[in-house]
């Protein structure tokens, strides 16, 4: 039974299903691509890019990670440098003004690195200040103290892992109004 579609070979749906009506397999002419079989199968030049496009795309996905790990670092310290900035402003200014917790008496500070009284006066408050800084992982770099209107100001940083540079903020606080 001859095919009612022109190229396509003989229909085996019917009764006939003999050799002679099923044509032999090409082995040799344009493939899918186009390209010949034959020559596709000598030609080693392109062997293995397949592989050394995917190592190339891991590699770039790798370096976004690292940036992006980078930035995410920077940021969390940041936000760690200003907390640590704010509440240490926030409490030498308290203790700039004599203003002391219910139940503490006034004295040095234990275990501040440089041993100034808690009482008031600049030297009290940069103490105090640096107490704080230390408990939230920082490190006071400047504390400077305005007594008569109670305003202390400090600059703390914070080490970030992966820089070599620290993240640094500074922070203002004084009585309300």
């Amino acid at each position: 039974m001859p095919s009612p579609f022109p190229g396509m070979g003989v229909c085996l749906m019917g009764p006939d299903l003999s050799a002679e009506s099923v044509p032999p397999p090409r082995t040799t002419g344009p493939d899918l691509h186009g390209t010949d079989s034959k020559s596709r199968s000598t030609d080693t030049r392109d062997r293995g890019a397949g592989t050394i496009t995917a190592i190339g795309i891991c590699l770039i996905l790798l370096g976004f990670s690292v940036a992006a790990l980078v930035l995410v670092q920077t940021s969390v310290g940041a936000v760690q440098a200003a907390t640590a900035a704010d509440l240490a402003a926030l409490a030498g200014a308290d203790a700039l003004r004599g203003l002391q917790p219910t139940g503490q008496r006034s004295g040095p500070v234990t275990g501040s690195a440089s041993g100034a009284a808690a009482g008031p006066g600049p030297a009290g408050a940069c103490g105090v200040a640096g107490e704080v800084a230390a408990r939230n992982n920082a490190a006071l770099r400047k504390c400077s103290a305005d007594p008569e209107a109670g305003i202390l100001t400090v600059e703390a940083q914070v080490r970030v892992p992966a820089l070599p540079y620290p993240a640094t903020a500074t922070a203002r606080a004084g009585p309300p109004g």
